[in-house]
Formats: structure tokens, C-alpha cells, sequence
């Protein structure tokens, strides 16, 4: 998988682009590594980088795992619950998607 693959692995998943921002974001991951903190204002589509944790991993399947820069796990802190809630929902979706896929970018 390409980095320029991730608005169609996105558009799969969710039925709409992935804003610029989470896209750069996943190309900072790939060239470099993950910025200390994200901080972005509500409903800037923060919980997004679940998706582009799974694509850089993705991305790097292939690499045997010493060669792998993506980590495998994430933290994300929040203070509200429903956000706590809000990134599971998506994160179960990220993975419904990709065990159901037929086909195209997710399979």
C-alpha cells in the first residue's frame, strides 16, 4: 500500500474524503513519526487517526517486524466519555470493514 492509496482506503470505510490535515498527518507518520500531541478543535475529525494508524500499518506489512517505525499501539486521552465511546464505534468500524471486505483496498 502507497500513502496517496489513503483517501481510497478512507472513502471505503467511511463514504467521504479524509480531511488534509489527516492525510498530511499520515504522510509526517510514514516520513518521520507521530507528533507528540494532536490538538485540534471538536469535531475536526480527531478520532481519525485511528485510520491512519491501521494504513501505516498496513503500509508496512510487508517489512519484517524490526524494520516496522509504525507502533502497534496506541493511547488516545480524551476527557469526555462519549469521545471515549465515539473512537471504539470507529474503531470497530475501521475492522468490520476490513474483515467483510470482498475486495478493493481494504481486502
Amino acid at each position: 500500500m502507497k500513502v496517496q492509496e489513503f483517501p481510497s482506503f478512507f472513502r471505503a470505510i467511511h463514504g467521504y474524503d479524509p480531511f488534509p490535515w489527516q492525510t498530511r498527518l499520515l504522510k509526517t507518520v510514514m516520513q518521520n513519526d507521530w507528533p507528540g500531541t494532536i490538538s485540534l478543535p471538536t469535531a475536526s475529525g480527531k478520532t481519525a487517526i485511528l485510520d491512519v494508524l491501521v494504513f501505516a500499518l498496513a503500509c508496512q506489512a510487508d517489512r519484517p517486524h524490526n524494520e516496522r517505525s509504525v507502533p502497534r499501539r496506541m493511547a488516545l486521552v480524551v476527557d469526555r466519555r462519549i469521545v471515549v465511546d465515539d473512537a471504539y464505534a470507529r474503531a470497530c468500524k475501521i475492522r468490520d470493514a476490513i474483515n467483510n471486505a470482498k475486495g478493493g483496498i481494504l481486502r
